[in-house]
């Protein structure tokens, strides 16, 4: 036992640690971010809230569609740890700002959505960035478990995310919690800036659009990794709709407060944490389809649960196992690139990674929202409920 924690990564890599601290800020910041402003869109009261929030989402993420690649490109060609410091920077600030325009009355709904997108237009080049540098923050033997603990520390920030911002939301309300996700970006922006990254940036002679259309030839000279990228985008389509529909279960259908967000939306987290940090153990993986697809199957089979009972309860043990699936399933996929893409192009390929994969999230939120809005009230579902 205390051979496998000498060897653990948190413990073996010094950078490593600081990295896994400023990704978990950063984390904790997102994760704010999205449960801040989905509480106030739908605690307005208007009579499209609905509406509005899968606008919101679908705004949260069509930046990172739009403008994945070149930020991607950018964290090739210069140094990956400025290009995180960077996004971050310039998160905490337009945050500072949206906060002061909410304390001030001045904040609307159309300024919101241009905020929204500025915000998320950074997202991209933290990602790939960050995505790109984990074995340089380790070594070869180590990849399969730092992908598990950066997606441990995505999740345990979710967990902690949920329940501070659904707790700071219900007890100081929505502008302090704007306000101290701002001060997580900026925090996460000071320990990545004492991370030494040993890293060979790319030869800025080189065309800036050359190095960008690298990323889409590697892909079409590697069709095995091409179709894996695309399944595992395609699962984005029935996961991230979570985001948008767990706020609408606690509002309309179990008529809760904010703390119903947090405990949902934690018990997600904490399920595929607790899987996250199990397989940080692992150095590698057996059967992987097989897993890969066991995982999926699983997740779908809950999801349908989710959709057939009000139990509160309940609710909470399908959200774990949702959470500790699809963190099985992502661990799995991104050691599979980790090992396979070469790491002068990690940058690129990572982006596109994160673009594919989030290019149907728009229209998931908005076929979601519209169904919410307009079809789910005329349906009659019959669901097992708390009502005695």
């Amino acid at each position: 036992m205390k051979a496998m924690l000498a060897e653990h990564p948190l413990l073996k890599f010094k950078e490593f640690r600081i990295f896994f601290a400023g990704r978990m800020l950063s984390s904790i910041g997102d994760k704010f971010f999205t449960i801040t402003l989905a509480w106030w869109i739908i605690s307005q009261g208007q009579e499209n809230s609905k509406l509005h929030l899968g606008i919101l989402m679908a705004l949260n993420v069509l930046p990172v569609v739009l403008l994945g690649s070149a930020m991607g490109t950018l964290a090739d060609r210069f140094s990956r740890k400025k290009c995180m410091q960077i996004a971050n920077f310039i998160r905490f600030s337009l945050i500072t700002a949206l906060t002061l325009l909410f304390f001030t009355g001045s904040l609307s709904l159309p300024l919101l959505y241009v905020m929204v997108f500025f915000i998320s237009t950074f997202v991209p080049l933290f990602e790939s960035s960050a995505q790109s540098s984990l074995k340089d923050l380790s070594d070869e033997d180590s990849v399969s478990q730092v992908v598990a603990l950066n997606s441990t520390s995505v999740y345990l920030s979710n967990i902690l995310g949920a329940m501070m911002g659904g707790i700071m939301i219900a007890a100081i309300g929505i502008g302090w919690a704007l306000g101290f996700n701002a001060i997580c970006y900026f925090f996460s922006f000071l320990l990545i800036s004492f991370i030494s990254l040993d890293y060979k940036q790319g030869a800025l002679k080189e065309k800036f659009s050359e190095q960008f259309r690298q990323g889409f030839r590697f892909l079409r000279k590697n069709k095995s990794i091409l179709y894996m990228l695309l399944i595992f985008a395609s699962l984005n389509l029935f996961a991230a709709p979570l985001t948008l529909l767990i706020p609408m279960i606690v509002k309309f259908e179990l008529n809760e407060t904010a703390r119903w967000l947090a405990f949902l939306d934690g018990s997600f987290a904490t399920g595929a944490g607790i899987t996250a940090i199990v397989l940080s153990f692992r150095k590698s993986y057996n059967r992987i389809y097989l897993t890969i697809f066991l995982a999926l199957l699983a997740m779908g089979l809950t999801m349908v649960m989710v959709g057939l009972t009000a139990l509160k309860f309940v609710m909470i043990s399908e959200f774990l196992v949702i959470g500790a699936t699809l963190a099985i399933t992502n661990a799995i996929v991104i050691s599979l690139f980790q090992h396979n893409v070469p790491d002068d192009i990690k940058g690129r390929f990572f982006s596109l990674q994160v673009s594919i994969a989030t290019a149907v999230i728009p229209l998931a939120y908005l076929l979601n929202g519209m169904m919410a809005q307009y079809a789910l009230p005329i349906l009659f579902i019959p669901r097992i409920s708390n009502k005695i």
